[in-house]
């Protein structure tokens, strides 16, 4: 095997091993173990459930005064809670997809942007009381969503440490000097040698 070959399988093989997760995580490389990565995406879920049964108890169209806006505001907040429930579910089959992490961070400061402007229609349309424990829901997807936040910042770090691992190695690999294969030159046919009967017959 020439050194280019070489030098491609390992780089193939370096890339395999650092596609392929590592369950324990060692705490050198910055990242949680998926254990507990996995509890504290159960613990988010556990969350947005409960803000989930809160908001759908909610009756915005019954508002006397409110604008319609809130209705379509509910349904929206419930339509993400749902879909940032199965981000997290495949999160937690793959916790180092970074674009699954990132999608679910994403999800969160949306989902906590709208939970509090509907949090203040209550306040204002309805009863000031939910308000604050709908209110006091969403504070609680804050330390989990900083929890994530750091995570997602992890992940990025060792992503971007393969990547260059991996550019390294095909440096190596370009400034090898070419393998130059000898030319053999083809041998000359031997001349036959005229038989004895053949050189006495005039």
């Amino acid at each position: 095997m020439n050194l280019r070959r070489l030098c491609f399988a390992l780089s193939l093989s370096a890339a395999r091993l650092l596609a392929q997760p590592d369950p324990a995580a060692s705490p050198a490389s910055g990242l949680p173990p998926e254990w507990e990565v996995r509890k504290q995406l159960a613990d988010l879920v556990s969350q947005t459930e409960r803000l989930a049964q809160l908001v759908s108890k909610i009756e915005p169209q019954k508002w006397e005064g409110a604008p319609e806006a809130y209705v379509a505001q509910q349904k929206s907040i419930l339509a993400q809670i749902q879909y940032t429930a199965q981000v997290v579910a495949a999160l937690s089959r793959q916790p180092e997809r970074m674009t699954l992490a990132l999608d679910v961070y994403f999800r969160l400061q949306s989902l906590e942007s709208q939970v509090l402007s509907l949090s203040d229609g209550i306040r204002r349309y309805h009863n000031p009381a939910v308000a604050d424990l709908l209110t006091s829901l969403t504070n609680e997807t804050a330390s989990s969503r900083e929890r994530l936040r750091q995570y997602v910042k992890e992940l990025v770090a060792m992503r971007e440490q393969e990547r260059e691992l991996l550019e390294k190695e095909a440096q190596t690999c370009r400034s090898l000097p070419p393998r130059v294969t000898p030319v053999s030159k083809p041998k000359a046919s031997p001349v036959p040698k005229a038989s004895p009967d053949k050189a006495k017959n005039p």
